[in-house]
């Protein structure tokens, strides 16, 4: 079963791939780690996919984490014109 996911959500992956860590993506948006863990979960949930690699101590995005992450910045660059 998909979850619906928000901006908010993203906002959170973004600040997740900029820090590289949960921890420090909650301390920069004043949030707690398992609200920014659950964040990244419904991501994942409703795309389908694992968007990061969990297996080193930084977390890095996976392909599919870098494609979104990559949409986010276009995104980004297109609303700020």
């Amino acid at each position: 079963m998909k979850r619906n996911f928000n901006i908010h959500d993203l906002r959170i992956f973004y600040t997740v791939v900029m820090t590289g860590s949960t921890r420090q993506a909650a301390q920069a948006m004043h949030l707690t780690q398992p609200a920014v863990s659950h964040a990244i979960s419904r991501l994942e949930a409703a795309t389908g996919v694992l968007l990061f690699d969990r297996s080193h101590k930084t977390l890095r995005p996976t392909e599919a984490g870098q494609y979104l992450y990559s949409c986010l910045l276009y995104t980004s660059d297109a609303a700020d014109e």
